[in-house]
């Protein structure tokens, strides 16, 4: 799967919805708090830079049952990210942190079906 259908999936499941059937940037969205925004103001979970904080803003807070997670760089200089969510442990590896988030949380959304 590539960021960008990472990205998708994951706006998706936090909640963000389309609101018309444009496909460019002024393609407008209603975000989880109500409010709307054209497509160019969506959140790029997948960033190696701002990706990070968009998660904990938008994703984060949808885990229910979250527990605890663990995020550290390993001796090659990924990150590891260690997720627990009602008991069930949800790893994952990633070049950023974001990178390793996004990709656990999509195991996460898996299972959930």
């Amino acid at each position: 799967m590539t960021g960008e259908e990472l990205n998708r999936e994951l706006l998706k499941w936090a909640g963000f919805i389309s609101l018309d059937n444009k496909t460019n940037c002024w393609q407008e969205w209603q975000f989880p708090d109500g409010s709307k925004h054209y497509a160019g103001d969506l959140p790029d979970f997948t960033d190696p830079v701002w990706g990070i904080a968009h998660c904990f803003k938008w994703l984060v807070p949808k885990l229910e049952g979250l527990q605890q997670i663990i995020l550290q760089p390993d001796e090659d200089g990924r990150w590891y990210l260690g997720m627990t969510v009602e008991d069930e442990l949800y790893e994952n590896i990633g070049f950023y942190p974001a990178q390793a988030l996004c990709n656990a949380i999509e195991k996460l959304v898996q299972v959930e079906g």
